[in-house]
């Protein structure tokens, strides 16, 4: 795994005021747009903060103007965090008439923003930076079907493995369906590298274990 390039360990690093603005950010801009993704995506962007991400990377793009309470809206904010916060944001696609929208729809933050048309899991096999926080998203989940994106996202999250480290922050969207979703085979993959669920809604967020010292878990000891 790959160093952790960020400074923050835990919420405990934040400062009241940090949390205050981070939070009046989030709600103000962001906590209508989401709806039922809206607390997973604030606990996961709050732990960003904490651990003073750098590197985001996106699967499945922004795929249609203004439709948060089914298309997530990911895009617009990541973009928007990475120029709050000072990071960048990588969102792959394989249509390009998807990173196309993405790109008008996030044009003020473009400068923060790789937008990338590729198969999600050779972009992340070949991705050469830390991933501070990887969000999956790349292929619609149908409940008749489950194989295909529960496959395709457990490829993405080994493909993926090489750039994550321990101050890493995982996001799968779509989990809260029958037989688990897309998270079905990428969040036991996790489980048993050593990472835990500590948010699970719609959306399973992850971070790896660490014992009370602060200590990584080894993976056989991992939840």
């Amino acid at each position: 795994m790959a160093n952790n390039p960020g400074s923050g360990v835990s919420l405990d690093t934040m400062q009241p005021k940090d949390i205050f603005d981070f939070h009046a950010w989030f709600s103000g801009r962001f906590t209508s747009l989401l709806h039922f993704r809206g607390g997973t995506f604030y606990q996961a962007l709050m732990l960003a903060v904490a651990r003073n991400a750098k590197n985001i990377v996106e699967t499945g793009t922004l795929r249609v103007a203004g439709n948060g309470a089914s298309d997530g809206q990911s895009t617009r904010l990541f973009a928007e965090f990475a120029e709050r916060y000072d990071c960048k944001l990588w969102t792959c696609d394989v249509d390009p008439a998807a990173i196309a929208l993405a790109r008008d729809e996030t044009a003020p933050f473009a400068s923060r923003v790789e937008y990338v048309v590729s198969d999600s899991v050779a972009f992340l096999r070949e991705f050469r930076e830390p991933i501070d926080l990887l969000y999956l998203d790349s292929m619609d989940f149908k409940e008749e079907d489950p194989g295909p994106p529960q496959d395709h996202a457990l490829r993405e999250g080994q493909a993926a493995l090489h750039a994550l480290h321990t101050q890493s922050i995982v996001l799968v969207d779509d989990c809260g369906l029958k037989h688990g979703g897309k998270g079905g085979k990428v969040i036991p993959f996790f489980l048993g590298q050593g990472w835990q669920v500590i948010g699970m809604h719609y959306q399973a967020l992850m971070t790896h274990a660490f014992d009370s010292m602060g200590k990584v878990v080894p993976d056989a000891l991992a939840p």
